[in-house]
């Protein structure tokens, strides 16, 4: 019989990476990142094949079965955060995805609009940004969203979610989720950055054809993952969990977690 992975208490506590757990992944991926190849358009065409999508699928199955080896307790997974975490690192891949993208490109600069707070910090906005991060076919909120709704969760209000991030930069609740009640998670998505970033990065690169492909190999994970916890937790109380962590680190600036 399938064995749920997923802890039903609704307070939960996120676990530690121990020393072990993060040795054992970054040994996995001791062979690094193949090469991605020739430079690409930031954005996924509207017609992929198969083959096309063989990569980006066992980029997924990466993401999930370490996320899943990493955040397992003798309680279980502590499913929301899991969904911290994978909202957290996809909405951060679209950001990197453009960057990886364009330092291929001579003399081309990333079309993301810097804005400067008044405390001196800086965020990431823009078009090729929003594209990958919510309008495209293959963008984390369409196939997060469409699978939601597959599985007979109500998406939340996705501009308020937006409304609220532009309002909180430079502010102390930027970055600072909202997440649904009954479903508190302890660390912030940049915490989830700075964690795990570098332990799942590698596979998603090894795997995938190219930057332009990593936020869609962790939009299927976030399916993938809705899937299995569907009797623990809606999956419109996890899309939630997911955009309220993926919006507000897509902006981040990469120096703030030391890349």
């Amino acid at each position: 019989m399938f064995e749920n992975p997923f802890s039903r208490r609704r307070s939960v506590r996120t676990d530690s990476v121990d020393a072990s757990k993060a040795a054992a992944v970054r040994q996995t991926f001791s062979s690094g990142p193949a090469s991605s190849g020739a430079a690409r358009v930031p954005a996924i065409a509207a017609q992929r094949t198969c083959a096309s999508m063989a990569g980006v699928k066992a980029a997924s199955k990466e993401i999930s079965r370490t996320l899943m080896k990493l955040l397992k307790s003798r309680q279980g997974v502590p499913v929301e955060t899991l969904f911290g975490v994978l909202g957290s690192l996809a909405g951060f891949s679209c950001q990197m995805g453009i960057r990886d993208e364009y330092s291929r490109r001579a003399n081309a600069l990333p079309p993301l609009h810097v804005v400067r707070t008044l405390d001196g910090r800086v965020f990431y906005f823009g078009d090729a940004l929003n594209e990958m991060l919510a309008e495209s076919q293959y963008s984390v909120w369409s196939l997060s969203a469409s699978h939601a709704r597959k599985l007979g969760g109500t998406p939340p209000d996705l501009s308020a979610i937006f409304a609220h991030v532009s309002r909180t930069c430079g502010g102390t609740d930027f970055g600072v989720p909202r997440f649904p009640e009954g479903r508190p998670v302890k660390d912030l998505p940049v915490d989830y950055i700075r964690t795990f970033w570098s332990l799942i990065q590698p596979a998603v690169q090894k795997h995938c054809n190219g930057p332009s492909e990593w936020h869609v190999a962790y939009g299927l994970a976030i399916q993938a993952a809705m899937d299995v916890s569907k009797a623990v937790i809606d999956p419109g109380a996890a899309l939630e969990i997911v955009m309220e962590c993926a919006v507000p680190m897509s902006k981040l600036d990469p120096r703030e977690v030391g890349l």
